[in-house]
């Protein structure tokens, strides 16, 4: 009768409890990732708005001046990690162009996701906005 060493038995049960563990250690890197680049574009998103809405509260009426900040200031923020380019389409600028109301700059994104599909995602809506005080008319 063939018997096994122990040594021999101990490497056999240690290779299928990391078959077993693999997977699951994949699935969860993968999702700290697409968490990262979540939060990486929200980060910066909310810094894009926070910058057109310090800039219409002096320009209150410059809306395509507005965007083209927010826009230039997130695509160059170093989001090449995140995957996320930015146009004008997605920037809204609502004001009053009144001094002393608010100037209000939204930006919508649809990020997509690089392991989302495992839970059935494949984008995530990000929205970000900024409200300031107009300070003057111009």
């Amino acid at each position: 009768m063939f018997r096994m060493s122990s040594r021999r038995r101990g490497r056999g049960q240690s290779l299928v409890e990391v078959a077993l563990v693999l997977p699951v250690l994949i699935v969860l890197l993968a999702a700290v990732i697409d968490l990262g680049r979540v939060l990486d574009a929200s980060i910066v998103l909310s810094n894009a708005a926070r910058v057109g809405a310090r800039f219409g509260s002096i320009h209150p009426t410059w809306y395509d001046s507005i965007r083209v900040r927010v826009v230039d200031f997130a695509n160059n923020s170093g989001m090449a990690f995140t995957g996320v380019v930015l146009d004008g389409s997605n920037v809204g600028v609502s004001s009053s162009a009144v001094p002393g109301q608010p100037i209000v700059v939204t930006i919508t994104y649809d990020l997509p996701l690089y392991f989302g599909r495992i839970v059935g995602l494949d984008t995530i809506h990000i929205v970000r906005r900024a409200e300031m005080m107009i300070m003057s008319s111009n």
